[in-house]
């Protein structure tokens, strides 16, 4: 994956590079400009109709990076007497619209063609299933949460339909052109991914060399667009914290599996490279809940290579792993100690090990498990088909920015950081069970993939979903954008792989 892209696409790296950071630097002028945001919500639009109907294809390409690239959505937005839509439900809407179209006239002129290729969606019967008690909490949650906060709540799951258009796309693409889409897909992918890297570190130098007056524009823009999270740890370091950081995290999955089992000696150093870059974004984050899901990921790592090897490769995962955090710890310190201007950050390990604290008095911390406490209650009373989306829930918070509007802490929300209590929670233990079920089913044929046929992607694809869903514990990812449409190309990858093996026996 990652070989392809570095060996003969540097020029559309740099490009896609240039484009995302060109993207973010208007967004960040359109903060004091507000006409420019609105001039660009609707330039993108425009051109991405343009581009839907001339490719469809490339349409999914621009969809899919928004995804990667905006966090939350609303890297540019449209507001109008208080109602506000992202880029990103924009884009959606758009898509789901000319899809809409060209499937009805398809339908119109081959029923039996449309139906068919329906009919092939992998895990096509889950995803009904899942569909159904979606929809179930949402009715349900209109009648028992009114309508403002079971919408709301629900719009993250939409994203569910994407995978509609992307299949139904690739499916009427033939060998060579499904094979190009991917690696189209993949560059997209390893390109931003670089971006989000560099604009981590470039992040984590500014304001460690407290580099006033941009970093408090940069620190606003941050807030107010929803990117991401700028904490002051103390000793003048910095957490940077992007939602679209789980894709570094993912990408790591990928690249460093694929570093252990690269034969070629030039490609193994470029791969720890990346590896050890994308797991320096990870310990930077200083988000728990990637730290979870990498241990996780790594431990199942080290079980699945002592099975199918020895011990000793093992001893060796184990080297390479510590030897890729030394690095990307070494680089985090370089940052933040880079000599000029006069740096006024310090970085320790301290700061890692006090972070790794679940225990602390951080508000962060206390909050979660007052919000942990509170859910419980509302999970047994609810247990079977759940309160629905819209569900709200009342505890005591001891974030700083709930304090100044609140100074009981009193705080409610239909928004829970315990990703899968969330789902429970709204959906039962019957729509819980349908979704987790679907996870599991898909984890294990890519598992059992990878031991029957060697490919060492179906290992990565194993434990990027595994790590996702570690994530989700306490970060909600797999009912979010981010989340799910990295889960609808995971399976639609895995299809992929999967038809292309059974082609070339």
């Amino acid at each position: 994956m990652f070989n392809f892209a570095l060996n003969n696409n540097k020029n559309k790296i740099f490009f896609i590079f240039l484009f995302s950071l060109l993207i973010e630097m208007i967004s960040f002028i359109s903060f004091n400009f507000e006409i420019i945001n609105y001039i660009f919500f609707f330039l993108i639009l425009l051109s991405f109709l343009f581009i839907s109907f001339y490719d469809f294809k490339l349409s999914i390409y621009l969809f899919l990076a928004e995804v990667f690239l905006n966090s939350m959505g609303y890297l540019f937005y449209f507001e109008n007497s208080g109602f506000k839509i992202s880029l990103r439900i924009s884009l959606w809407l758009l898509l789901m619209a000319i899809f809409l179209t060209k499937l009805l006239i398809d339908f119109f002129k081959d029923r039996k063609k449309v139906l068919g290729i329906f009919k092939n969606l992998v895990f096509g019967r889950n995803l009904l299933y899942l569909s159904f008690f979606l929809l179930f909490s949402f009715a349900f949650g209109l009648v028992r949460n009114g309508f403002s906060d079971s919408f709301f709540d629900f719009n993250s799951w939409f994203y569910f339909i994407a995978i509609l258009p992307i299949f139904y796309t690739i499916y009427q693409l033939n060998k060579e052109e499904k094979e190009i889409f991917w690696k189209n897909l993949i560059l997209i992918f390893f390109s931003i991914s670089l971006y989000t890297l560099f604009k981590s570190l470039l992040f984590l130098f500014l304001f460690s060399h407290d580099l006033r007056p941009i970093i408090s524009d940069l620190y606003s823009w941050t807030r107010v667009y929803a990117l991401g999270e700028i904490t002051n740890m103390g000793n003048g370091f910095y957490r940077v914290f992007f939602q679209n950081q789980i894709f570094l995290f993912l990408g790591f999955c990928f690249s460093f599996v694929l570093f252990l089992f690269e034969k070629g000696k030039g490609k193994k150093v470029s791969l720890f490279l990346i590896s050890s870059l994308f797991l320096s974004v990870i310990v930077l984050s200083f988000s728990r809940s990637f730290w979870v899901g990498l241990v996780l990921v790594f431990l199942s790592l080290l079980l699945i290579v002592w099975y199918k090897f020895d011990f000793k490769t093992s001893l060796k995962t184990i080297f390479y792993g510590f030897l890729s955090l030394v690095f990307s710890v070494l680089l985090i310190f370089i940052t933040v100690k880079f000599p000029w201007p006069k740096p006024g950050g310090t970085f320790n390990i301290e700061s890692l090990s006090d972070r790794a604290n679940v225990t602390s008095n951080e508000s962060a911390i206390s909050s979660r498990w007052a919000l942990l406490d509170s859910m419980k209650n509302d999970i047994q009373s609810n247990f079977l088909l759940g309160r629905g989306f819209g569900a709200r829930i009342e505890y005591i918070s001891s974030d700083p920015r709930v304090l100044q509007s609140s100074p009981d802490g009193k705080y409610s929300t239909y928004a829970f950081e315990w990703g899968w209590l969330d789902i429970l929670l709204k959906m039962g233990i019957v729509g819980f069970s349908v979704y987790l079920w679907l996870i599991f089913l898909f984890s294990k044929k890519t598992l059992l993939s990878y031991f029957n046929k060697n490919n060492y992607f179906y290992l990565s694809i194993f434990l990027s979903i595994l790590g996702l869903s570690a994530v989700n514990f306490f970060t909600p990812y797999l009912n979010h954008p981010l989340g799910i449409s990295f889960l609808i190309l995971l399976i639609l990858f895995f299809d992929y792989l999967n038809k292309l093996q059974q082609d070339t026996k």
